[in-house]
């Protein structure tokens, strides 16, 4: 339960960095052309300015013994796609956008001020170029460390 609240915690984050285009909440693979770039377009007539979110990995562990505490470290990842343009220096836009989103999550640790949810500093795993429903596209995939704590009582639900 709390992983869905961390990762739309983490897509409203990411919605309010001004540059950002279309967020999704999980990753989108769709084989056909057309209907990748409709999902995938900043507008019905814009780039593709696309940015999803999923969860990696969940790596869990009770403290000290404690049968009612539980942390589960998340990795959430974020891949960000933004259409490169040759007559317009996207990379550097590109390069600029990512650079804000890492502060916009540096601001907001809590990711919207969910009591149980710390998450770490943004990390950026890869920038490279791929293409997405052919068109040529600046790549990144970016990491968010996210821990929940989880208090649960023995014998409940």
């Amino acid at each position: 339960m709390a992983l869905s609240t961390a990762i739309a915690g983490a897509a409203t984050v990411l919605a309010a960095v001004s540059g950002v285009g279309k967020v999704h909440q999980y990753l989108r693979r769709i084989p056909d052309r057309a209907v990748a770039l409709a999902q995938l377009l900043a507008t019905a007539s814009g780039p593709v300015n696309a940015w999803l979110i999923t969860r990696e990995a969940t790596a869990a562990d009770t403290p000290d013994g404690n049968a009612q505490l539980f942390i589960d470290r998340h990795t959430v990842v974020i891949e960000a796609y933004y259409a490169i343009s040759a007559d317009a220096s996207t990379e550097t836009t590109f390069q600029d956008l990512i650079e804000s989103v890492r502060t916009a999550f540096r601001r907001d640790m809590s990711l919207g001020s969910n009591p149980n949810l710390v998450a770490a500093p943004v990390s950026v795993r890869v920038v490279d170029v791929e293409k997405i429903g052919g068109v040529v596209c600046h790549h990144a995939v970016l990491t968010l460390p996210v821990v929940e704590y989880v208090t649960d009582t023995l014998g409940g639900p």
